[in-house]
């Protein structure tokens, strides 16, 4: 047997195992004892007998529930998954067929039960320790999670049989400690069990990890299951990295610097995206209020409008203003008539008295040259207006006057062309009038309707048709309710705001869904009773919804026009994000013929293909316009004035069709009255030359008298005076002509006034800016309104104002769609701010008073402070762990030293030894990584950054960070890549053999012999056991090491050196080897237990062996 390592004196400290206990722990029924030698136990007997039972039993002792038992019969290493403590607590023998319940397990306690196994150990110092785990059992228990474990420790020697009073207690503590006063109970707590065993045997790890040394001793008792070098001295041997400690504290460290910068950066971007808010808001509110005021000055109160009554005033103005001026008038022409009465009076009488005076000197002749002219003259009147009728004929119909008979015939035979004997207007003419009347008419009625709608979607937000509205309302009055607790789907539902080329898709897909009401399962037996009972003369569909139970909704799958739609918050969103993934999850395509590969689909243009199969696609006029979603109307209203301005001038343009057809009938008419006129017209009726030549003959022969007989200044007299007195006569009819019908004129101006003025007194006049506003407006319209273009005035400023009101709209649709872009931008941009802020743009306050509060933070002296601490602060960890990571990869050949140094004495081999080597396998990111962190740290010291590069190094910086906190399956094992410097070195064992240059390398067992593997794994083993247990430098306290199914591939002398290998390190060795391998194993063990099986009974026993130089000798056990 080889000689211990120098300075190793086992009569001193160290702890060797003596004593082993069991009480029903697998076949091993009742009380046993095995006593261990202190030089080693040898423990053989039949495959199946119960020798890894019984090593499994020790290390159950040392190890918590997690412990994996018979690992060494599996080369994983990952133990059997049909022994646990209740197996071997029950006595699990086999298993057998049952008709019934098939293979059914056969245990030896199948009653309630008790099992304890207590191991001793003692060291020349006459101390002991004795660590025991007793579990208990009820009839019901049937696995695990049903025993109950009792732990204990005693400083001296135990009786486990002495616990069989606390098993009839359930293994009680306080029960536990009458049976055994002098031991320290620990329940099921295995954490102060282990550490009280590990102080007093001394178990302790080289950095302090008493778990792992554990550990390392159940992974040498399953060596046979040990293949891998590197991962053996990688787990048991290298210390645990303090890496993730420093990139945990440079995280941290960062984490409220990043955590002040996020918040101050948000800030800022928020501040940025924010900024135009204001003005837009402003600009929105601005053109809402100005189209709010126009509109109220056209919309009828009372029948009347705010434009009408200033229409009216100015009316009745311009009526007063011309009554007093036809007042006037009619006073003027009173006056000239009573001033031309009196000259004609005066100068009648003047005539009169020339005449006579005449007639005293002959002037008859004259006098009968005079009544001829007269009656000549009044035969010309007649015959020369039917010649003046004539030629205005002649004139309407592009033809010369007639002259003579014959030129009168030559036009009347022209006549007979153009007429056909019928009276009345053209039938084709009179039907073109007829259908451009009515034309306009409809227009005008379209109009009118327009203009109600558009008062009616400028009353309200809704986009539902006003008679669903109805309804809704009908209902909530008749149960009570408010009408926003029965919302229209429409009304909850709208196109996100960077989808809105889907609109019109959306509208034919969600249509007839956004026209049903959502009513809270609470209201629901109100609402069904009220629409059952009253005939409501509509269709009316309503869903009952419990919101009281939100539904979970899968997320909409991109692309579709469930993802396309947003949701407004309420109690009935979550069921409204459910029906859009289930019900409209259609894939929405540019292109209508990828269709054909999808199960529902729906073009840009709003083809639905449905699941059926079935396409559809509605481009009715009235589906076109109508639309039911959107949480608001502004679009609507906008479409509806766009389309009202549009009508106005298409009415336009069929009014001016309709007044060319008109015209073109007057004109018809007027050329054929004209042709009529002509054709009935006699020649004798206008032919004025006969007459005309008696009055000029006539007119000679007066001249002639009057040259005569010297009397032609009298007459001349005369006639001056009757034309002055004809004047005068005339004047004074013109002027009683002109009294009366300024009189007339007066009166109904008055009239009218009053009526005017009667009809003002039933509103209220527009005041204050809104008589200014429509005052303005009248100028612009006609500077100087008269009473012919009040009527037109009227007309133009309704125009104006619907302009303006347009124009205002336009602005603030504009604005809106400015600020519902710049919402949904800054929702999109921080979602986590769309639990108090929405996309409405209504809510636009609320962003202005965060804007506001932002602004008032002094964000700038905040930014300047930050950058400040950036200054101060320039490493953010990163030195630390950088200079930990190179530490610790220095540290790993500082761990190999001091083994190899031990490796050196140990034999191996063939007159050889083990040394333990390392490679540098650092990986390419390990390598990146720290090539970063130098870069960021370059120049850093000693020097001062500008903001820009201070900012770009953070950013830098916050990029290594983010990766090294991320729980990202691809970061995580990036992490293990830089931060786990195992990792970056590949452990092997060299073998140098005397005489031989080069060394022979092993990664593991694989490219060995089974023995030489096994001799590998025990050098390479012990070598981890001694560092963890004891140092190098120092013996080990703790010396007992178990090993299963050790050594069974080796023949006799690689098997004992593989034995020696291990003792040479210092410990005491207890294995289990099959009863083949007893002889070349014997020699190297103190003694040795033979384990005996009875299948029959399923119980099995040890029987001790003394091993001395000559043949074994057969010794009782103990118990």
């Amino acid at each position: 047997m080889s000689e211990p390592m120098e300075g190793f004196d086992p009569a001193i400290a160290q702890f060797r195992l003596e004593r082993i206990q069991l009480v029903n722990w697998g076949p091993f029924h009742g009380h046993h004892v095995i006593d261990v030698h202190r030089d080693g136990t040898l423990v053989t007997g039949p495959s199946g007998a119960g020798k890894s039972t019984l090593l499994d039993a020790m290390i159950c002792v040392l190890m918590d529930r997690s412990v994996t038992f018979n690992a060494a019969a599996h080369d994983d290493a990952v133990g059997s998954k049909e022994r646990t403590f209740y197996s071997y607590a029950r006595g699990k023998s086999g298993s057998r067929r049952d008709a019934t319940r098939g293979s059914r397990a056969i245990y030896l306690r199948e009653g309630t039960t008790w099992s304890a196994v207590a191991l001793t150990w003692r060291n020349k110092a006459a101390k002991t320790v004795t660590a025991c785990r007793a579990m208990h059992l009820t009839r019901a228990a049937a696995s695990d999670s049903d025993i109950t474990h009792a732990l204990m420790l005693a400083e001296g020697d135990l009786d486990v049989r002495d616990l069989e009073p606390a098993a009839a207690q359930a293994m009680r503590q306080d029960a536990v400690r009458r049976a055994l006063p002098q031991v320290s109970t620990f329940g099921n707590e295995y954490g102060r069990y282990v550490a009280r065993l590990s102080a007093l045997v001394g178990i302790r790890g080289q950095d302090g990890d008493t778990g792992k040394a554990i550990r390392l001793l159940h992974k040498a008792q399953s060596s046979k299951g040990v293949h891998n070098i590197d991962e053996t001295f990688k787990r048991f041997v290298l210390d645990d990295s303090k890496v993730a400690t420093r990139r945990d504290a440079a995280v941290e460290q960062f984490l409220s610097l990043r955590n002040g910068y996020e918040e101050m950066v948000r800030a800022r971007d928020q501040i940025t995206l924010l900024a135009p808010l204001p003005d837009l808001w402003e600009a929105y509110r601005a053109a809402g209020e100005q189209a709010r005021e126009l509109r109220v000055l056209v919309r009828e109160e009372d029948g009347t409008s705010p434009l009408e009554a200033y229409v009216l005033g100015l009316h009745k103005d311009l009526l007063g203003a011309r009554a007093r001026l036809e007042q006037a008038e009619h006073r003027r022409q009173v006056a000239a008539h009573e001033d031309a009465r009196g000259r004609y009076e005066e100068l009648a009488a003047r005539i009169t008295t020339l005449e006579e005076q005449r007639r005293s000197t002959g002037g008859d002749l004259l006098g009968a040259i005079d009544a001829e002219l007269r009656s000549a003259q009044a035969e010309l009147a007649p015959l020369a207006e039917r010649r003046t009728r004539l030629a205005r004929w002649c004139a309407s119909v592009d033809v010369p006057l007639p002259t003579d008979a014959a030129g009168l015939a030559a036009t009347q035979a022209q006549a007979r062309e153009h007429t056909d004997g019928t009276a009345g207007d053209d039938p084709d003419v009179r039907a073109d009038l007829h259908s451009r009347i009515a034309a306009a008419e409809e227009a005008k009625r379209a109009i009118r309707a327009l203009r109600e709608e558009l008062r009616s979607y400028e009353g309200r937000r809704s986009n539902i048709p006003a008679a669903a509205l109805a309804v809704r309302a009908t209902i909530a009055e008749g149960v009570g309710l408010e009408e926003d607790e029965l919302p229209f789907v429409g009304e909850l539902l709208d196109v996100a705001g960077d989808e809105e080329q889907w609109r019109t898709a959306a509208e034919r897909l969600l249509g007839g869904f956004g026209l049903g009401l959502l009513v809270d399962q609470a209201h629901y037996p109100a609402v069904a009773r009220f629409v059952d009972a009253h005939d409501l003369r509509a269709r009316v569909r309503y869903t009952p919804v419990r919101t009281e139970a939100p539904v979970e909704a899968a997320a909409p799958a991109p692309g579709t026009m469930a993802a396309k739609v947003v949701v407004a918050d309420s109690p009935f969103a979550p069921w409204l994000r459910d029906q859009l993934v289930r019900r409209f999850s259609h894939r929405c395509v540019q292109d209508a013929t990828e269709m054909a590969v999808l199960r529902e689909a729906v073009t840009v243009h709003g083809q639905v293909k449905h699941r059926a199969g079935l396409h559809e696609k509605d481009d009715r006029a009235d589906v076109r316009r109508d639309k039911v979603i959107g949480f608001d109307n502004a679009d609507t209203v906008r479409e509806l004035h766009e389309t009202l301005s549009a009508r106005e001038g298409d009415l336009v343009e069929l009014e001016r069709a309709r007044d060319d057809a008109d015209a073109a009938r007057e004109h018809a008419r007027t050329r054929r009255e004209a042709w009529a006129g002509i054709a009935a017209t006699a020649w004798a009726d206008v032919d004025t030359t006969h007459v005309e030549s008696q009055i000029a003959a006539a007119t000679r022969r007066r001249e002639a008298a009057l040259a005569g007989d010297g009397r032609s200044s009298l007459e001349t007299e005369i006639g001056t005076l009757v034309e002055a007195r004809d004047e005068a006569n005339h004047q004074a009819r013109t002027a009683r002509e002109a009294a009366t019908r300024a009189e007339k004129a007066w009166g109904q101006r008055v009239s009218e006034e009053d009526r005017i003025g009667a009809r003002l007194d039933q509103v209220s006049p527009p005041e204050g800016e809104r008589l200014d506003t429509l005052t303005a407006l009248a100028r612009q319209c006609d500077p100087e309104p008269t009473l012919e273009s009040v009527a037109r005035l009227r007309t133009a400023m309704q125009q104006a104002l619907e302009t303006r009101v347009q124009a205002a709209d336009s602005a603030g649709g504009t604005a809106r769609a400015a600020i519902g872009s710049l919402l949904a931008d800054f929702l999109r941009t921080w979602p986590d701010e769309a639990g108090t802020l929405t996309r409405d743009v209504e809510t636009a306050p609320a962003y202005l008073e965060l804007l506001a509060g932002l602004q008032a933070d002094d964000l700038p002296a905040a930014l300047a402070q930050w950058r400040q601490l950036m200054h101060s602060i320039n490493t953010m960890g990163l030195t630390s762990l950088i200079q930990t990571l190179r530490d610790e990869r220095l540290v790993i050949d500082d761990r190999i030293g001091p083994v190899n140094d031990v490796l050196r004495t140990v034999p191996f081999g063939h007159d050889g030894y083990l040394q333990i080597v390392t490679g540098d396998v650092e990986p390419p990111a390990s390598r990146a990584f720290k090539a970063e962190i130098d870069a960021i740290l370059e120049h850093t010291v000693g020097n001062d950054l500008d903001d820009a590069e201070l900012e770009g190094r953070f950013r830098r910086i916050a990029a290594l960070m983010d990766r090294l906190d991320s729980t990202d399956a691809a970061d995580r094992e990036w992490q293990r890549d830089v931060l786990d410097v195992k990792r970056h070195v590949r452990i092997s064992a060299e073998e140098h053999r005397r005489g031989e240059d080069a060394a022979r390398v092993y990664e593991g067992v694989g490219a060995t012999s089974g023995g030489e593997g096994q001799e590998l794994i025990a050098a390479t083993l012990g070598a981890a056991l001694r560092y963890q247990l004891g140092g190098i430098e120092e013996v080990p306290m703790f010396g007992s090491v178990m090993v299963d199914e050790g050594f069974v591939k080796s023949d006799p002398d690689v098997t004992r050196r593989a034995i020696r290998a291990l003792k040479s390190f210092g410990f005491q060795l207890l294995i289990a080897a099959p009863i083949d391998k007893y002889q070349s194993m014997e020699r190297e063990f103190g003694s040795a237990y033979l384990i005996e099986a009875d299948p029959a009974a399923g119980r099995a026993h040890a029987r001790g062996f003394a091993i001395g130089f000559g043949p074994a000798q057969e010794v009782p056990a103990g118990g």
